[in-house]
């Protein structure tokens, strides 16, 4: 079995002016844990070195654990005359199918790197609905904090809601040479953004701006009867050009969900490895996160990955 590292970033639209895209982690820090689905989801966070050079920093590192409700479980069995058997077994009172993903997220930017592996829990699914639930109470207990305060007047209540307001969506990063197929699963492509290196334009109304613009962002919309096929191609096409800075494409899947591929120019390197070679004898303290993440043989890896210099580019552009 392998273990894949996976990219993903928040988006900076959305969130609530009084938060940024790592309270999410801050708040998991200080509360150790937090469960959800009645336990079935379990994550924390902790900050871990992250020493680039001389210069030491701290990321988030964290745990995502889903724990399954099944009792038990098949096993097959091969002797040494080569015969295979299939036994039924079944778990102690006390014990539960749980799997482990392992994440790191920038300190700034909140965008990160997702171990992953089969069975485990997903990231566009599981990882984004937990983040997206965790911030969310995060964001009330931080709002109704607020509310609580004697002798506000309804103005001042009022501008606290505004201020925590919002949401934290996730996208996954994907690599230059994915983007093309993966548009091509979309049913429906809405937009496409794209941040162009050099800034022209014939348009007399901008050309004030743009003597002092280093990039422009443009975004293209689509009526609904646009081949996705034609329009993955010409995407596929259009990052590969040097004067690309970043692309994203946001689109609607089959099933119905919204889903928005972020493309960065700074080269992406998703890394592979062995699932027991990484994984090792893997043994974590429940009780004690903060060290169990910062001991954990992954979360190390994962620190190596991010210290590739063109991966760091991409988690802190993103």
């Amino acid at each position: 079995m392998r273990l894949r590292v996976f990219g993903y970033s928040f988006d900076k639209d959305g969130l609530p002016p009084a938060l940024t895209r790592t309270a999410l982690f801050e708040s998991l820090s200080q509360t150790g844990e937090r469960a959800l689905r009645n336990g079935t989801f379990q994550i924390a966070a902790t900050e871990v070195s992250h020493g680039l050079g001389a210069k030491a920093e701290k990321w988030w590192g964290g745990i995502l654990l889903k724990v399954r409700d099944a009792r038990g479980f098949n096993k097959l069995i091969r002797d040494q005359d080569g015969k295979r058997k299939v036994t039924a077994e079944k778990l102690k009172a006390n014990e539960e199918i749980a799997e482990v993903n392992f994440f790191i997220a920038h300190p700034v930017t909140g965008s990160g790197l997702y171990a992953h592996y089969h069975q485990s829990a997903s990231l566009v699914s599981d990882f984004r609905w937990v983040c997206y639930k965790t911030f969310d109470e995060h964001r009330k207990e931080c709002r109704n904090a607020a509310l609580a305060a004697d002798g506000l007047s309804n103005s001042e209540q009022k501008a606290i809601r505004a201020r925590y307001q919002g949401t934290l969506s996730l996208n996954q990063l994907v690599r230059s040479e994915q983007l093309k197929a993966l548009v091509k699963t979309l049913k429906k492509v809405n937009s496409v953004t794209v941040k162009v290196v050099m800034v022209q334009t014939n348009e007399r109304l901008f050309r004030g701006i743009q003597q002092q613009a280093s990039s422009r962002s443009v975004k293209f919309t689509f009526p609904s009867d646009q081949s996705v096929a034609r329009l993955a191609d010409d995407v596929g096409d259009v990052s590969g050009s040097d004067q690309i800075q970043a692309l994203s494409v946001s689109g609607i899947t089959p099933s119905g969900r919204e889903r928005t591929l972020n493309l960065n120019k700074n080269p992406f390197v998703f890394e592979e490895w062995d699932y027991d070679e990484a994984m090792g004898n893997m043994e974590l303290d429940l009780d004690d996160w903060e060290d169990s993440i910062a001991s954990a043989p992954v979360i190390k890896r994962l620190i190596e990955v991010a210290k590739d210099v063109k991966v760091r580019q991409l988690l802190d552009a993103s």
